[in-house]
């Protein structure tokens, strides 16, 4: 029974330590072929993996909102528009061809619109369950950039299935 106990925990060990294995080559390999003088590159640390979730700004959905917000913004107070204008001067110079009441009309159409799309979004934000799409780790390590040695901190997201790096955010 304890040797058995004792080959399980060993297991799990060896694949948790194999997973590790993995994100830290898959960092090494990205930096060599990302690094202007890679042969610099001196470790220094590395996080624990940990899972990486999802945000409702990865979202399609989300974004389509915010995309369709923004339309009906620009709709309204023109491309160069302000927040804080609330009038109608920007439906008087994009459409000069209706009456001051059809202008009007037409912009607490497209105001109510706004509103309607913002608050979808803050629905979806309040609603929205996180998803885990992959692993992340972080790493510091030192090289050289533009010939000084610097200590650089990095972020790495990983797929599932520990085979490639999706994005990495490098200070």
């Amino acid at each position: 029974m304890k040797k058995a106990m004792l080959l399980a925990v060993m297991a799990v060990l060896f694949y948790s330590c194999s997973k590790e294995q993995k994100c830290k080559q898959l960092v090494k390999d990205y930096l060599s072929k990302n690094l202007d003088d890679f042969k610099s590159y001196d470790p220094v640390e590395y996080s624990k993996i940990f899972a990486d979730s999802s945000t409702y700004y990865d979202d399609k959905i989300y974004n389509q909102l915010k995309d369709s917000t923004k339309k009906l913004e620009i709709r309204r107070y023109g491309s160069d528009y302000t927040e804080v204008a609330v009038d109608t001067v920007a439906t008087d110079t994009a459409y000069p061809n209706r009456s001051p009441i059809q202008r009007y009309d037409f912009s607490t159409k497209l105001a109510d619109s706004i509103i309607l799309y913002m608050d979808k979004q803050e629905i979806f934000r309040k609603n929205f369950k996180p998803k885990q799409i992959g692993w992340a780790i972080i790493h510091n390590f030192r090289c050289n950039t533009n010939g000084q040695p610097k200590l650089h901190k990095a972020f790495f997201r990983i797929n599932m299935d520990y085979s490639k790096i999706i994005s990495a955010e490098i200070e």
